[in-house]
């Protein structure tokens, strides 16, 4: 074992060998704390000698259990995972082992979230996160296992647009006088008529799209597998003006932005609808398509299949939704219509 100083670095460097396996890392004591350079070597080597000849795991600090969790997702999970990450970092102590997490730690973390009124699907985000990165890292790593998890009820957001609030952005958009405005509204089209997810159609090629049969295969990064989807006329439309173009969502950045824009103007206004329903995003445009297929009598199994989801499960946020036919029944009846 040895400690070495490395240009540029304020700490000292160690570097030892376990069982042919060379090891170098920070001690993150500085070069005037050359003793405590050498503990914190010392209980390194230790550690790494017993994993080896004991089969014991190495302890694992949150930070990187969080690191090796966030290097394995991407997109949109990789940037609310980080949220999370940052979250958790500020209120776990600089170090702290997975190993060392207790229940008095989540206890307080729940009741510190709570104390700052954090809403329920925000603190079963960063729970989930936190489960998460502990069970990534359990089986190479030592980690207290054992936890009890907190069961978080968290507000199931079903909103989606009225034909009116529809009618309403897709007019604001064409009213636009710039090539964003008209992506923007291509794009709202597009997203209404598929269910498919921002990231999905941003990405999709030609080589995906069946003109001819009206068809569109598209891969579900989430569940790593591939739905077919139907083209609408609109949509139909709306793609046979793009095909001189190498992918039929190109430099799509401010129009996404756009779009954003334009829906939180038109859908936004009432607060009793968002305190209900949540606030109309993007993503809304997907709950939208969902609901409109099972309004208009789609069995739940066949949206689900639609969306992409992996279980029916994921879908049952909209079964309220396909009652409005046994209604329309009921109405019936009782005003001596047709059984």
């Amino acid at each position: 074992m040895e400690l070495y100083k490395r240009p540029n670095s304020p700490y000292w460097w160690a570097s030892f060998t376990v069982n042919g396996e060379k090891v170098r890392f920070s001690t993150k004591r500085k070069l005037n704390d050359k003793a405590g350079a050498k503990a914190v070597m010392s209980k390194e080597y230790q550690e790494r000698l017993n994993s080896t000849q004991l089969g014991q795991k190495p302890e694992i600090t949150l930070e990187e259990a969080f690191q090796i969790t966030l290097d394995e997702v991407e997109g949109q999970t990789y940037r609310v995972y980080r949220t999370q990450r940052d979250k958790l970092l500020r209120f776990f102590p600089k170090g702290k082992r997975a190993s060392s997490v207790s229940q008095a730690d989540i206890e307080k973390l729940l009741a510190q979230r709570r104390k700052e009124n954090v809403k329920g699907n925000t603190l079963r985000c960063e729970f989930k996160f936190l489960r998460r990165a502990l069970n990534r890292v359990m089986l190479t790593h030592k980690v207290n296992t054992d936890l009890a998890w907190p069961t978080i009820k968290g507000f199931t957001k079903t909103r989606y647009l009225s034909e009116a609030e529809e009618r309403a952005v897709l007019d604001h958009l064409k009213a636009g006088e710039t090539i964003t405005d008209a992506k923007a509204h291509d794009l709202a089209v597009f997203l209404l008529d598929t269910g498919m997810r921002l990231r999905e159609a941003v990405e999709l090629d030609w080589m995906d799209i069946d003109m001819t049969n009206r068809r569109i295969n598209v891969f579900r990064p989430k569940t790593q597998t591939i739905s077919t989807l139907p083209i609408s006329n609109r949509v139909h439309d709306m793609l046979g003006r793009k095909t001189n173009q190498p992918a039929p969502f190109v430099k799509y950045e401010w129009a996404i932005k756009r779009l954003g824009e334009a829906i939180n103007r038109e859908c936004n206004t009432s607060q009793k609808v968002i305190e209900q329903r949540g606030k109309a995003t993007i993503h809304t445009l997907r709950d939208t398509f969902a609901s409109r297929l099972l309004q208009r009598g789609l069995s739940l199994q066949k949206v689900s299949k639609l969306l992409g989801h992996s279980t029916i499960t994921q879908t049952a946020k909209y079964a309220h939704l396909s009652t409005s036919s046994v209604m329309e029944e009921a109405e019936q009846l009782l005003n001596g219509g047709p059984s």
